[in-house]
């Protein structure tokens, strides 16, 4: 079972723009069995494995308000001469030319921005020879359950920000406020097992679980120059290449307030079980012994160690961050007395547990 997802929600609201979010909700559930109920005889090699395995796994929210840009700023250069024109010859055809000295007033008090992204998947894999099942094989006997989760990435990003360089300093605009929250739920479950009373007779025996989340971004491989530049966006591309994050920035005016808050929570179960189950007997014959191994269908390797091995393995990896990553490191700020207060919280949570037994 291979998966690939990847969910996301962005909204920009420029200058004039006064409130917006952002929410990318992914829910998901994947799970690969497989099962053996009834008996092999006269076999060779009899594998039987369950693969789930997720490519990729990404969600992302993000949410602008404010802020100029470049399409934005030319438009507004374009229409304000189109109005200076239009006043000047009406006001000479009166005979009254003046400039028109009213300021642009943006008439919101605040800017605000919000962004959520929420996660809630669980991953399987189920590999099991039934109760009472017998497999006499003249070859190797392997029972495996893998799981991997690879590229796991959950990032909320809000920026509320007003126009501190379009040279209107009569802007109402009093507060700006921006959160962020990353909320996300993860469990990953391998369970490798040989049913109660099962009878295997192999000339090696492996039964194995594993469960893998790898760090599989790479941000310190410097591959070429292009794609160096390709990675340092304003954030340095950090954001980018961490499992999880949360961030949200201000920018206010002189006298007035920014107020920034980000939040980051992940919790990750994870379960790697192989079991030989109570009154099943595993015979193998006393010619083979030493290290031996058998290719799986997802591109992998099972290893074993003995001629009767029964083995869990788990490996979870992760770079997780809460706040404001910049390149001048300036998350919430403004010009002149602007009064910026910010805040951020992560928490990441990991309830692992492995498992290998034979009997009770």
């Amino acid at each position: 079972n291979t998966n690939s997802f990847n969910t996301s929600m962005s909204q920009t609201a420029n200058d004039d723009g006064v409130a917006g979010g952002a929410a990318a909700i992914f829910d998901g559930q994947t799970a690969a069995t497989v099962r053996l109920g009834t008996g092999l005889v006269g076999a060779r090699d009899v594998t039987l494995a369950a693969h789930d395995d997720t490519l990729k796994n990404r969600t992302n929210a993000s949410s602008t308000v404010g802020g100029i840009h470049l399409l934005q700023r030319v438009y507004g250069i374009g229409t304000r001469g189109a109005e200076m024109v239009q006043k000047y010859l009406l006001n000479s055809k009166n005979g009254t030319p003046k400039a028109d000295d009213r300021a642009d007033s943006d008439g919101s008090p605040f800017k605000l921005s919000g962004a959520l992204s929420y996660i809630d998947f669980s991953s399987g894999a189920t590999a099991e020879v039934a109760n009472g099942v017998h497999i006499d094989a003249t070859g190797n006997v392997v029972v495996a359950a893998t799981v991997r989760d690879a590229q796991i990435h959950a990032m909320s990003a809000s920026s509320a920000d007003q126009d501190t360089s379009s040279g209107n300093q009569n802007s109402t605009t009093e507060a700006s406020v921006s959160g962020a929250v990353t909320l996300g739920f993860y469990r990953h479950d391998a369970n490798a097992r040989v049913g109660d009373g099962a009878t295997i007779t192999a000339g090696q025996f492996g039964l194995l679980s594993d469960v893998s989340l790898p760090y599989a971004f790479t941000w310190g491989k410097f591959d070429n120059l292009d794609a160096l530049i390709a990675k340092a966006t304003a954030t340095l591309g950090f954001s980018d290449q961490l499992t999880g994050y949360a961030n949200a920035s201000t920018s206010a005016h002189d006298g007035d307030l920014g107020v920034g808050g980000a939040v980051s929570y992940l919790d990750f179960t994870n379960r790697s079980r192989a079991t030989v189950g109570d009154g099943a007997s595993v015979t193998v014959r006393p010619s083979t012994n030493g290290t031996w191994g058998v290719d799986l269908a997802n591109g992998t390797r099972a290893d074993f160690d003995a001629a009767v091995h029964v083995k869990a393995t788990m490996e979870t990896e992760g770079a997780f961050s809460a706040g404001n990553l910049g390149l001048t490191g300036n998350g919430s700020g403004g010009s002149g007395d602007a009064a910026s207060v910010g805040g951020a919280y992560n928490q990441i949570n990991f309830d692992n547990s492995v498992e290998a037994r034979v009997g009770r």
